[in-house]
Parts: C-alpha cells; sequence; structure tokens
C-alpha cells in the first residue's frame, strides 16, 4: 500500500459534544474532557484543503465523515490500549505521529507510548516497523530502550522508556534565561553520550539517518539517542529522491540517497552547532538550495565558537563522507581537546 507521507495532517479543530463522548467514556477519559481521538481526525491536506477553509472550526464531523474508517479503526485501537495503559497527556507530536506519556495499569510504572497517525500498512509505518525488528533488542545506556510495539486495528503503537525532555527543549531553556545556546560544558556532556550511542550502533552496522536536537533526549541529566523510525542496515538501499530525514541536518550524500555511518556524524556535528550557538550552521533555505549549501559547506559560525573549533567541526561536516572522523566518538574528542571556552555570556536586552 503506497501512501504519501505528508499527506495527512492533524485537525485541532474543536468537536462536538457527541464526537467527544465516543472516546470518553471509563478509563478512556483524559484530563476531564480531552480524548485520545480528538487528535487523531485526519485531512487530506492535498485534496480537502479548500474544503476545510469552508468549514466553521466546529464542524469536526465532517472531516470524521471523510475518513470515518480512519477513525472506527482509531477507536477500537484507542479502546485496546486503554486496557493496558492509561494514557495521562501527549508529551509531544510530529508529522507521523504523537507520543503520549501513558501508566502500565497493573504496576503504575510510567512509559512514552507512540502513535503513529497512519494505517500500519503505509510505508512510513512499514519503515518504523523494521527498523523496530532491528533495534528492538538493542541495550545501551545511551541509547532509549523501545520496551514493546504492536498493532492494533492497524495503528502501530510502541512503548518506549520515558524521558525529561529533547535537546532542543533544553535550547530553548537557555534561550528564556538569555543564553545563545547550551552552556558549552553542559552540551559537551550530550555530545560526547549521544557519540557513544551511534557508535554502538555503527558497530552493529545500522545507521540512524536522522539525527538532530529533537531526537537526543535527556534523562537524570544524561543524553539518549531516542527514535529509531529510519534506522537501517547499512546494506539496505535507501529510497529514491523522496528521501527521508530532516533536510537541514542530512549528510551531502544522503541527499543521494547514500549513507552509512559518517552521514550520523554530520548530522550530529550540525546539532552540535545549533545546541551551542542558537541556530543551524545553515540558514532556511529552499530544499535545493539547502542541498546545495551542505554540498559546497556554507556553514556560518556565531563568535564565541573559536577557529579551533570551526576546524573540527568542518571535518565532521566534511562534504566526503571519507574525510569525516572514523567514528562519532574520535570527533567528539577532537572538538573537546580544542573547546577549553567559558560558557556563553547572556544576550543583552
Amino acid at each position: 500500500m503506497q501512501c504519501a507521507e505528508p499527506d495527512w495532517s492533524l485537525s485541532w479543530a474543536g468537536t462536538s459534544t457527541t464526537f467527544r463522548n465516543l472516546f470518553t467514556t471509563g478509563a478512556l477519559m483524559i484530563d476531564d474532557t480531552n480524548s485520545i481521538c480528538e487528535s487523531l481526525a485526519y485531512v487530506n491536506t492535498d485534496t480537502a484543503t479548500d474544503r476545510r477553509t469552508n468549514l466553521g472550526l466546529g464542524d469536526t464531523e465532517a472531516f470524521v465523515d471523510d475518513r470515518r474508517s480512519c477513525s472506527q479503526a482509531t477507536t477500537k485501537s484507542v479502546v485496546a490500549v486503554s486496557q493496558v495503559y492509561e494514557l495521562v497527556r501527549e508529551l509531544g507530536r510530529g508529522m507521523y505521529g504523537e507520543v503520549w506519556l501513558a501508566r502500565k495499569r497493573s504496576s503504575g510504572i510510567e512509559r512514552a507510548i507512540k502513535v503513529l497517525f497512519q494505517p500500519a500498512a503505509c510505508d512510513a509505518a512499514r519503515r518504523e516497523l523494521k527498523s523496530l525488528e532491528l533495534v528492538k533488542n538493542l541495550r545501551h545506556p545511551r541509547l532509549l530502550a523501545t520496551e514493546d510495539f504492536w498493532v492494533t486495528n492497524n495503528r502501530l503503537y510502541i512503548v518506549m522508556e520515558l524521558a525529561d525532555g529533547t535537546l532542543r527543549g533544553r535550547l530553548k531553556h537557555y534561550q528564556r534565561e538569555g543564553l545563545p545556546g547550551i552552556p558549552a560544558d553542559e552540551l559537551f556532556r550530550y555530545i560526547a553520550e549521544a557519540a557513544e550511542g551511534l557508535d554502538y550502533l555503527h558497530d552493529r552496522k545500522i545507521t540512524h539517518r536522522d539525527v538532530k536536537p529533537d531526537n537526543i533526549l535527556f534523562i537524570h541529566g544524561h543524553a539518549k539517542v531516542a527514535d529509531f523510525g529510519l534506522a537501517r542496515a547499512y546494506e539496505q538501499p535507501l529510497q529514491s529522491m523522496s528521501f527521508v530525514g530532516s533536510p537541514m541536518y542530512l549528510a551531502p550524500e544522503m541527499w543521494g540517497c547514500k549513507g552509512g555511518p559518517a552521514s550520523d556524524q554530520y548530522s550530529l556535528a550540525v546539532s552540535y552547532v545549533e545546541l551551542r550557538q542558537g541556530r543551524p550552521p545553515l540558514p532556511p533555505l529552499p530544499l535545493l538550495e539547502l542541498m546545495v549549501a551542505h554540498q559546497e559547506g556554507r556553514f556560518e559560525f556565531a563568535g564565541h565558537i573559536s577557529a579551533a573549533e570551526q576546524v573540527v567541526l568542518r571535518r565532521a561536516m566534511a562534504s566526503a563522507p571519507g574525510n569525516r572522523y572514523p567514528s562519532c566518538r574520535a570527533f567528539v574528542t577532537d572538538l573537546m581537546s580544542v573547546s577549553s571556552q567559558p560558557r556563553p555570556t547572556r544576550i543583552s536586552g
């Protein structure tokens, strides 16, 4: 089954009382009024945009009618999950899924449950399942543990270790305090730990392929690499130019449907720069211009990133994979050896 991945987006329009009551009975009640399935009303953004514009914010039932089979499957899935877990509140969302704080009914242990928006037969869900099969038995202190996953009524659910937050969230915390980015001494620890997790994957012939601040989580002050939805064994070919990954962090070879451990190192270095200076090393650009900027290495660094540090970063972000470091840990070791700057000063105003 072929499903265009960006075609479905979440509708946060208000729902009618009748629709809400379908999913907020008994154990499915969440925060008294909000239900899981309220956040699972789908709209095809390519074909229904104009129609959605013409509808009032309260006309969610019209959207649900368009996707009746989807909502019916979702209802059954939510009921099945609710028998094992109490879904407490939503933790976050992305293009393909959302993550909920869940409490196991039998033990009270809290976990995170990721729910994919699209049916399990669609490409995004099938790719996630392949990745889960690849990493399900891997255990490392620097990888977020996947404890269980299953498909119920054509919906994929993934039970994961519960984290305290993401490095992107940590960056925003320091920016609110007036700093440009995460202080160097704290960031070095996170990046070094993420490098350990990535090298562990690489030693087992697995690449992550979507390393970015959103996918590096922290638990009790330590970093863990998460979200293995794009993880792939080296020998497995990539898709055609409908590439997967996040373009701002994507190594040049990944744009040409090739990739390996050095691609993850590139993305880790881009992530480091963004977390250190508060913005990525490349400006927001149209997709093809961004690809060229990656290939030509048009990186911009803030003043508090020293020349020696930039040399290390440019090597880790070299256009040719063979010119990068032999491992993520080697990159981080070199980075720390040349970085002895004091903590960044606060931004005035």
